[in-house]
């Protein structure tokens, strides 16, 4: 969800249920830090991860996403990364910090789009001087686009509600690409 939406981990740990529309994915972020809140969307694979996580615990509207302290978060992060790293000898995954989906998030967007208030206002800042920290400087060319190809109309509207890029349009076709 955080590599989804950008929020800050203390924002997470104040996520229901019900901040949540589960038809379409549309999040309902609570700003920290004296911010106002703001919208995201979930993918379609974490909307249905996150369905299987709520059936599976069977939780209620007013069930929290993640049920500790904000105090915790962080030890909790660390242990649960460090224990999956040894479990699979995966000793790299030590280095994964837990901003860094928010920080992914950032830079993706930007680089995307080329619009700093665009990532600003999904991050939740009041200045652009702290959005700026967030984005990280890396060749865009390295980034693996997805060929998308439409024939219909329902085709097209399914493109762009998964936030295709527009393409062109030749022989009765509409090109979209994506980023992997």
């Amino acid at each position: 969800m955080s590599k989804d939406l950008g929020q800050r981990p203390i924002e997470l740990t104040w996520l229901q249920i019900k901040d949540i529309d589960l038809a379409t994915g549309i999040v309902s972020i609570t700003g920290a830090k004296h911010t106002v809140g703001r919208e995201g969307k979930l993918k379609p694979k974490t909307l249905e991860l996150l369905k299987i996580y709520i059936a599976k615990k069977k939780l209620i509207p007013t069930s929290k996403i993640y049920n500790g302290k904000s105090d915790n978060l962080s030890t909790n992060y660390r242990h649960y990364r460090n224990r999956i790293a040894n479990k699979y000898n995966l000793p790299e995954l030590k280095q994964v910090q837990l901003y860094d989906s928010r920080r992914f998030k950032a830079s993706k967007e930007y680089h995307l789009t080329g619009k700093l208030l665009l990532v600003k206002e999904i991050l939740g800042h009041k200045d652009t001087r702290s959005t700026e920290r967030y984005i990280s400087l890396y060749d865009e060319r390295n980034i693996t686009w997805i060929p998308v190809v439409c024939t219909t109309d329902e085709e097209i509207k399914q493109a762009i509600q998964g936030d295709c890029i527009f393409v062109c349009q030749a022989d009765g076709k509409t090109f979209f690409k994506k980023p992997a």
